[in-house]
């Protein structure tokens, strides 16, 4: 099995934007970051700095290894897994009810307090990451892979942001609606 040049590139590229921003979001918000990163509980809390400084730089290696087509599978292998392990985390701080603290990703998502939506947005990433794995198909690209592209990245864009603002909404708990209270029927007739 092999992945179209077309869907290959198209891959490739919405996984480098979306490291690409989230290195701009984690440098715009640095202290945060850091901060978010030693609630993780990793190591010691002394550490965050580092920890925080080496996601970044996995993060821009990895957009950058995605743009070259001689290591675009190696930063395809090194996204899912850091979409992987970022869940993995997540997941952990939600099974030990640690979840005030924010994610440290990119977008309004990653300002509220972690849930399980976080950890379903990274491993369908994730999934998408290891479709670049995949070997690509020789055929000639065309104009109309151009245009595709072309129109398909800002569509994922919109998408991405308005899966991001869906998760970003509080979560409801279901509630019970209150058992209707048998009152005594009225008599209307006399």
């Amino acid at each position: 099995m092999a992945n179209d040049p077309a869907v290959d590139f198209f891959l490739r590229s919405s996984l480098t934007a979306l490291w690409l921003v989230s290195a701009v979001e984690k440098l715009r918000r640095w202290p945060q970051f850091v901060r978010i990163v030693g609630e993780y509980r990793l190591l010691s809390v002394a550490t965050a700095p580092w920890l925080a400084a080496s996601a970044l730089a996995t993060e821009l290696i990895t957009a950058l290894a995605l743009l070259v087509p001689e290591t675009a599978r190696a930063g395809a292998a090194t996204s899912a897994g850091l979409l992987l392990f970022y869940s993995a985390l997540i997941a952990r701080e939600l099974a030990s009810d640690r979840r005030q603290h924010g994610c440290g990703c990119v977008g309004r998502a990653g300002e509220r307090a972690l849930h399980w939506g976080l950890v379903v947005r990274n491993l369908v990433l994730a999934a998408l990451a290891t479709a670049c794995l995949l070997p690509v198909a020789a055929r000639a690209w065309t104009w109309l892979d151009t245009v595709t592209i072309l129109a398909a990245l800002p569509i994922a864009a919109l998408l991405y942001a308005a899966a991001d603002q869906l998760l970003a909404l509080p979560s409801a708990t279901p509630r019970r609606l209150p058992s209707p209270a048998l009152a005594p029927s009225e008599n209307r007739h006399g």
